[in-house]
């Protein structure tokens, strides 16, 4: 096929309670969903481009605010990408791709038990570039061809946070 379409959805919930000394309980309710469409372009061209979201909504603990009660952490992630891969030739290949993320958090309240400052609801957006060469370098031993990838490549990303970071 030359064009190919992916969706995927997940759901998790993740609940987890520590019984000690300082007991605590954590709960985390996550939803992604993301779709991809593949195209050959040529016989040494593809592409691919999507989009994915992600949500977390999420309770624990250690993230109060005036009062005692877990707060709870809502983000949101949208993420938009595309790549370009070239075959050039049996021993090179090469891609050139783009991601861009918006994420959103909404405002949280300040606690003063844990001495933690108010945060107002943020957006950020964040382009992540990919480039990266790959060429196999090859020996012909006893007929068959021997082979070791050599394949630098250089990308910028930043890791979405989740609530579990907001400790």
């Amino acid at each position: 096929p030359r064009v190919r379409q992916r969706t995927q959805v997940s759901w998790g919930d993740f609940n987890g309670s520590f019984a000690g000394q300082f007991p605590s309980i954590t709960e985390s309710q996550r939803l992604a969903a993301r779709t991809q469409t593949d195209a050959v372009l040529a016989r040494t061209a593809s592409v691919s481009a999507g989009v994915e979201y992600q949500r977390e909504h999420a309770r624990s603990t250690y993230i109060t605010g005036v009062d005692p009660s877990p707060l709870p952490i809502v983000r949101d992630v949208v993420g938009y990408f595309g790549e370009l891969r070239i075959d050039a030739g049996t021993r090179m290949t090469a891609s050139l791709g783009l991601r861009v993320e918006q994420m959103r958090r909404r405002a949280l309240e300040g606690s003063t038990s844990a001495g933690r400052p108010r945060f107002g609801s943020d957006s950020e957006i964040s382009p992540n570039p990919k480039v990266s060469v790959a060429w196999l370098a090859r020996r012909e031993q006893n007929r068959a061809t021997m082979g070791a990838p050599i394949a630098p490549a250089m990308c910028r990303g930043r890791a979405t946070p989740e609530s579990s970071m907001m400790m």
